[in-house]
């Protein structure tokens, strides 16, 4: 009986490993097809020789310092294509859009938030590319804001979804000093410009040219723009006094891998704080007027001295003013 038992046991024991040794045929779900397909496309993506390259390395060949692009091209890529299709994206619901008003309607009060501890208008204020939302632990991302006032001074909100939330000075620009316009690198978030005096107060908003921060805006250096056109010169009635006064606007676009930096410098004539100036007048920055550029991070200025961006003066011509610079989509750029 035993021998029996036995010979039975070994049996099946053979015929156990004899069906687990046997191939089988493989039926893979739908969705494990899908991730097989989703993973050929990750390891031929067209990116997989540029996204590890060292910051040097990427510089080189003209790529931005850091694979953002290129990683947020696999990150959205439609897994059944192999690239992104961000084209079919559902409709917005217009109907919704218009019932929230617009801001400042009844449903869309303004909100004060501040820096309510100095006076001045404020014509600067922007977003902190580089707050992720963890310096609140609310999970929100954008809390800190940057505001620049006339009156003077660049400040930070830490949270500027909480209207208790204070406001600090910023360190390396002069209380006093007008900020009047921004732009941030777009190959660098931690990058900053700021432009400083606005032109349109007589003298009451002075500013001494650009500055630059590199970790934020946590900390900030003057840049140094040589003038463009004559030095200090007068005449009978009137002082003109050369250098870059006012900055009315910066921009920062991204041309072939590099950033290229615009400043449009003003001028304006000196009357202030009691409109009393005179005899000789002074005048501001006059010749040293209008639009310049950098292609290597602000250390060296050009200013673009195309006969377009003149204007006849008597027997000669001056720089014109430039007012506001807009970027187009395609990377064109506009000045008013």
């Amino acid at each position: 009986m035993k021998k029996l038992f036995f010979l039975v046991a070994a049996i099946l024991t053979i015929a156990a490993v004899i069906f687990f040794m046997t191939p089988r045929e493989f039926h893979p779900t739908e969705i494990q097809l899908k991730r097989i397909k989703h993973e050929q496309f990750l390891a031929d993506s067209p990116f997989k020789s540029t996204k590890n390259l060292s910051k040097n390395e990427r510089k080189k060949l003209g790529l931005p310092p850091n694979a953002y692009n290129e990683r947020l091209w696999e990150l959205t890529m439609n897994p059944a294509l192999g690239y992104p299709t961000p084209y079919l994206v559902d409709l917005i619901d217009v109907s919704s859009i218009n019932a929230k008003t617009s801001p400042g309607a009844a449903s869309q009060a303004w909100v004060e938030r501040g820096p309510n501890n100095v006076g001045g208008r404020t014509r600067v204020a922007f977003y902190d590319p580089t707050d992720t939302g963890d310096n609140t632990f609310d999970n929100i991302e954008y809390n800190r804001v940057f505001a620049g006032g006339v009156g003077g001074g660049l400040w930070k909100n830490e949270n500027i979804n909480d209207r208790n939330s204070s406001w600090t000075i910023i360190p390396g620009l002069a209380a006093n000093l007008s900020v009047n316009c921004f732009a941030i690198d777009p190959h660098d978030e931690n990058t900053f410009y700021v432009g400083t005096g606005e032109q349109y107060t007589n003298g009451a908003a002075v500013g001494d040219g650009l500055y630059k921060s590199t970790n934020g805006g946590n900390t900030w250096q003057p840049v140094n723009i040589p003038i463009a056109g004559r030095g200090t010169a007068s005449s009978p009635n009137n002082l003109f006094k050369a250098g870059i006064f006012y900055i009315n606007d910066i921009v920062a676009r991204s041309v072939n891998g590099l950033t290229e930096l615009y400043v449009g410098v003003g001028t304006s004539i000196y009357s202030s704080p009691n409109f009393n100036i005179g005899d000789p007048n002074n005048i501001l920055g006059v010749f040293n007027a209008g639009i310049y550029r950098s292609t290597d991070d602000g250390l060296s200025w050009s200013r673009n001295n195309d006969q377009n961006l003149q204007f006849p003066v008597g027997e000669g011509s001056l720089p014109v003013t430039p007012n506001d610079f807009e970027l187009g989509a395609d990377g064109t750029l506009y000045m008013g």
